[in-house]
């Protein structure tokens, strides 16, 4: 699988940490309870810094096993949302990344990053529209670079390379948007000017190998294939994070309930609760009687007849 460099921000960066509750100088069962839950803060966050690391060593499997724990611990701080998302996503796991920051930004809604990784798991699931509308909410708080690429592989490629253009002409303009911008030329079939734009940074050799890099990255018909080789990970098959971690609580007994009688009925319930069907008429026969079907005579010979 070919990895393609430079490109959108979306390891692991900043998060927020809940600190440890501090000392006490109360003493009895009230400084316990207050010494217990100082207790939990630190523990849940180290178990975040360990996540942290995991991830950052590229161990999707290990960060998701750490982040599922994480949350289930703390089920309503976005961060830790945003690193379960962000696990998943390192593992392969789309559908369960797109879950996670779904969840991410309901808590937070300014997570600019989370809504940067959740377009990437829409558009890996086939949903570029969607990406693209997601994109265009919360176009504010995220980076240029990484919004105007994020365009491009959501299936607007001019409205990337647009905000791409913009960015790159500002004093200052980094590498990595440069390179998005080739990229985001590439993807709009525009090559010639994605070389030009390429050239700015790299000798003549590592362009055209850059090019044909693109050009394969650019053949993939599947976008969950394109955002994996973005990301450097190798998707998976994915049905979900585990329902234990599900964000919203469950349903009321009510709802159930109303639930539980639009389903449809079981047989025998319909079969009891059937109407009764009208008494058939009874058939009568007529009265039964010998028939004797007359056996064919064979013919006499013509040699006989006179």
């Amino acid at each position: 699988m070919t990895t393609i460099r430079i490109f959108i921000t979306c390891s692991v960066g900043a998060l927020i940490v809940g600190g440890a509750l501090t000392g006490c100088a109360a003493t009895g069962p009230r400084t316990g309870r207050l010494s217990d839950r100082a207790g939990d803060a630190r523990a849940i966050a180290k178990l975040a810094d360990q996540t942290r690391r995991v991830l950052a060593q590229h161990d999707g499997d290990g960060a998701v096993a750490l982040a599922e724990r994480l949350v289930a611990a703390e089920p309503h701080r976005a961060a830790y949302r945003a690193l379960l998302g962000q696990s998943y996503l390192q593992a392969g796991r789309f559908a369960s990344a797109r879950q996670a920051f779904t969840d991410a930004l309901q808590l937070d809604p300014a997570d600019g990053r989370s809504a940067l990784n959740l377009s990437l798991a829409m558009i890996a699931g086939g949903n570029g529209e969607g990406a693209q509308a997601l994109l265009e909410r919360h176009a504010a708080m995220i980076p240029a670079a990484d919004l105007g690429l994020a365009m491009a592989l959501a299936g607007a490629p001019a409205d990337g390379v647009r905000i791409l253009t913009a960015a790159a002409r500002e004093q200052g303009a980094t590498v990595k948007t440069r390179q998005n911008l080739a990229l985001s030329l590439a993807l709009s079939g525009q090559w010639d000017m994605a070389r030009m734009a390429a050239s700015a940074d790299m000798a003549p050799a590592d362009v055209e190998v850059r090019m044909q890099e693109w050009a394969a990255f650019a053949a993939a018909t599947n976008p969950g294939d394109q955002v994996a080789s973005l990301l450097g990970i190798r998707r998976v098959s994915d049905g979900g994070q585990p329902l234990t971690l599900a964000l919203n609580a469950a349903p009321s007994a009510a709802v159930v309930q109303d639930m539980m009688q639009a389903l449809p009925q079981p047989v025998e319930a319909q079969i009891a609760n059937a109407p009764e069907a009208p008494a058939e008429t009874p058939i009568l026969f007529a009265a039964r009687r010998e028939v004797v079907q007359p056996l064919a005579m064979p013919a006499e010979p013509s040699s006989a007849r006179t």
